[in-house]
């Protein structure tokens, strides 16, 4: 069980931080908390509810509830938007948490403003609950474009191209599509989508499937409007990849290091075997020339240090060998 937030958005002064998406119990089963808090940040208050009930109970359909309330941000004008998931809308307050009007979008999880055209960007996806009906439930990885809060007309609808996204019901032993992030970009000259795709198994490390040898489209990739669909501009993993001879993250987010006393080399391992603790390779560093490798190692060991004469020794379950 964990309670926090997974959107927060701050006031165009500073002042304030609103936050939702709060969690309460196991990603199917648990409660979308129908609250938005909000704390003054620079004095680092405890924040307190701006919009609706901490308590699960409280969610409903009105004006001002929520049903799993994903994220947050805030217009130019300070007014504070509300991605209401399982009610299909974007509901819109006033710096003040009075009710000002809902624009409707299918089931949004992310929402976000531009700050001198006032458009609404929107991405939505199946996130699992437990307001979910049934395994026939469907929902579309989509984008939009929205005119304004004022006018609600769409002006740019695509598919969302999310890698190994399943619009059904999400398995027992992922992350609910929550590994799937997204971010707009406002300073370019045309806004741009950054899409975090993430990875839905126990084992990820820093957003990337580590599970997989190949990593194409697992990444960061960067999006673009053309034509009818999102084209994609850079795919940071394919970047990675093309320049170092090991792009893919350690699984559990864990390196070690050993340095060569003698020649002075670096040699990293990263888990590659058994329950992706052991490693069978190192990536060695050559610190004069930059230059990378693999080294494979004769056996999987679960250790290793670099003795003063510059020999390896490496452990296994029942050996130490040199």
């Amino acid at each position: 069980t964990f309670c926090k937030a997974l959107s927060s958005a701050f006031s165009n002064d500073g002042r304030w931080l609103y936050t939702t998406g709060y969690l309460s119990g196991n990603l199917a089963q648990g409660h979308w908390l129908p609250v938005v808090m909000r704390t003054e940040y620079e004095l680092q208050k405890e924040a307190t509810v701006f919009i609706g009930d901490v308590k699960p109970e409280t969610c409903g359909s009105g004006d001002g509830q929520f049903k799993a309330p994903m994220s947050v941000a805030v217009d130019s004008k300070n007014n504070v938007l509300v991605a209401d998931y399982m009610n299909d809308r974007i509901q819109v307050f006033n710096a003040e948490g009075k009710y000002l009007k809902s624009v409707k979008v299918n089931k949004p999880v992310y929402v976000d403003v531009h700050p001198t055209t006032g458009e609404i960007f929107v991405c939505s996806w199946m996130i699992t609950n437990r307001f979910v009906p049934n395994a026939q439930y469907e929902i579309p990885a989509q984008y939009f474009r929205i005119k304004s809060i004022d006018d609600p007309t769409i002006l740019f609808q695509s598919e969302l191209p999310l890698s190994g996204y399943s619009p059904k019901l999400p398995g027992s032993n992922d992350t609910a599509n929550l590994h799937y992030k997204v971010c707009f970009d406002f300073w370019a000259k045309e806004p741009r989508l950054w899409v975090l795709q993430g990875n839905n198994t126990a084992y990820g490390g820093w957003g990337v499937a580590t599970s997989r040898d190949d990593l194409k489209g697992t990444g960061i990739t960067l999006y673009k409007e053309e034509g009818k669909a999102l084209v994609k501009l850079k795919d940071f993993n394919e970047l990675t990849t093309a320049e170092v001879v090991r792009g893919k993250p350690p699984v559990h987010r864990k390196q070690r290091m050993f340095v060569c006393p003698i020649t002075g080399m670096l040699y990293i391992a990263e888990g590659d075997s058994g329950v992706n603790k052991s490693f069978k390779q190192l990536v060695s560093v050559n610190p004069n020339t930059n230059e990378t490798k693999i080294i494979n190692l004769p056996f999987t060991a679960e250790d290793a240090c670099i003795d003063l004469n510059g020999y390896f020794c490496l452990r296994t379950e029942f050996h130490i060998v040199r």
